[in-house]
């Protein structure tokens, strides 16, 4: 017996359920769920409950992503901006950007540690210092050791 929290949880499509049930009942097994004690694909009126839930569930799933894309669509067309929101201010206006550059600069500091200084994340800070000559563009990031081919 396996025992799921609940059904629409556990599957993607109808099909996918009935795919499930039907290699979980050659193997001797059934499913039961907590959260709808009716379904017990063990019995007849069980596994019609089971079909019949994983349905709803599926149709529940794709009403959601319909109205989700159909807000999104209202939003844009409102002219309203998606996602997460812009920063504030560039990184190189942050109070301690010229310090952090410097250190950078000068060796004491590697580009991970001046992305934490600045709170920002390593690829901002890479994209605003393409923009200095001396930093030059594009920046190259150091290869993982994943990366590397050794030769024995």
């Amino acid at each position: 017996m396996i025992v799921v929290w609940k059904l629409d949880r556990a599957f993607r499509s109808v099909v996918d359920g009935a795919n499930t049930l039907q290699s979980l009942r050659s193997g001797g097994c059934g499913i039961r769920s907590l959260q709808e004690p009716w379904i017990d694909t063990t019995t007849p009126i069980g596994e019609a409950m089971y079909l019949i839930t994983i349905a709803w569930a599926q149709l529940e799933k794709r009403q959601l992503s319909e109205r989700v894309k159909a807000g999104m669509e209202r939003a844009r067309a409102e002219g309203k901006r998606l996602g997460r929101p812009q920063r504030s201010r560039p990184v190189t206006e942050h109070p301690s950007w010229p310090r952090v550059v410097s250190a950078l600069d000068a060796g004491h500091i590697n580009r991970a540690e001046a992305a934490r200084k600045l709170r920002v994340r390593k690829s901002v800070l890479i994209d605003a210092l393409a923009s200095f000559p001396k930093w030059g563009v594009p920046v190259v990031m150091a290869a993982k050791t994943t990366d590397m081919v050794w030769d024995a």
